[in-house]
């Protein structure tokens, strides 16, 4: 480890990911556009159904009561049905997709070196470096310290595995900060 270097060693877990997926889709304008593209469509497929009991195909009648009733059982139903599906069952799916499928490589030990040049990354894989241009944004949650890269991509702290939660944080800003400066940007 060179002078003025801060390693830390993480074992990330499934719900560290799903944590990180949460404070995407809620706290990032890339994130919150995809949420809307995923309401709209649980609106369209709300009115779709309301609509499609409303008329009656065989008389041609319009039936206003009855819409009235399946626009009620469709918004408990469908609504409900699919914020179940945007808050339980997708992430229940990336945990699975993490422990069983092709990304559980994601899970692998893996230690950050944060310098003034940037973040270096070790892993049984091999080495990376990545200067602290290439991060978009420092966010601290109660659990976790992400270091968003843009998109669905970040480094992923977990502050109950680090030893230092406070100089951890410290020396990233510090670096992160630098870089800014530097480049004539504001941190």
């Amino acid at each position: 480890m060179a002078e003025g270097e801060h390693q830390v060693a993480i074992q990330l877990t499934p719900e560290d990911y799903v944590a990180f997926s949460a404070w995407y889709h809620r706290r990032t304008p890339e994130g919150r556009k995809k949420m809307r593209k995923l309401y709209a469509l649980g609106v369209l497929l709300f009115v779709a159904f309301a609509w499609s009991e409303m008329y009656d195909p065989k008389n041609g009648i319009m039936h206003r009561e009855r819409y009235a009733v399946y626009m009620a059982i469709s918004a408990v139903v469908i609504g409900g049905g699919y914020s179940f599906f945007l808050w339980y069952i997708r992430p229940t799916l990336q945990r699975m997709s993490l422990r069983f499928g092709d990304r559980k490589q994601l899970l692998d030990p893996v230690s950050y070196s944060f310098a003034r040049e940037g973040v270096i990354i070790r892993n049984q894989h091999g080495t990376g470096r990545l200067a602290w241009s290439g991060v978009k944004e420092i966010a601290r949650t109660p659990k976790h310290l992400f270091l968003w890269l843009g998109g669905a991509s970040a480094f992923i702290l977990p502050v109950n595995q680090l030893a230092d939660v406070a100089e951890t944080e410290r020396r990233i800003r510090e670096g992160y900060s630098a870089a800014r400066t530097a480049k004539g940007a504001m941190p």
